[in-house]
């Protein structure tokens, strides 16, 4: 009865979390919504980790067999990304590195153009 009464707690604060991913137009995913609604719920004491601790790290256990779907999803349809494979592993790090706001002279994106001005860097007032 434990196991359930748990489950039924964390399935509780993700239906809120999708319940607030649709009354809040902000694009952020419902399941951050769920964890930042558990995470406030844990730090203010209003559920005791030994309410969900049991069921949390079962969940935990089973993450890794959610990536096996993908795995071999990967490696039986090699056939049609195996010529675009090199210049992915290669230049996306270096994609990353050049888009990365911390970066001296780096540029913000443009859907990052948005952002209030306390919250840019003097590099990026250059462009």
């Amino acid at each position: 009865m434990k196991h359930f009464s748990e489950i039924s707690l964390i399935a509780t604060v993700s239906f809120i979390g999708e319940l607030l991913h649709y009354l809040i137009p902000l694009p952020v995913p419902s399941s951050i919504y769920g964890l930042l609604l558990m995470l406030l719920l844990l730090v203010t004491h209003i559920v005791k980790l030994d309410h969900v601790k049991t069921t949390a790290d079962w969940l935990i256990g089973l993450m890794p067999v959610m990536f096996v779907g993908p795995t071999v999803g990967l490696i039986t349809s090699y056939d049609s990304y195996k010529d675009i494979l090199i210049p992915i592993v290669v230049l996306r790090p270096t994609w990353q590195r050049s888009r990365n706001p911390r970066r001296p002279g780096c540029r913000l994106p443009p859907w990052r153009d948005h952002l209030p001005t306390w919250r840019r860097t003097s590099s990026q007032w250059a462009g």
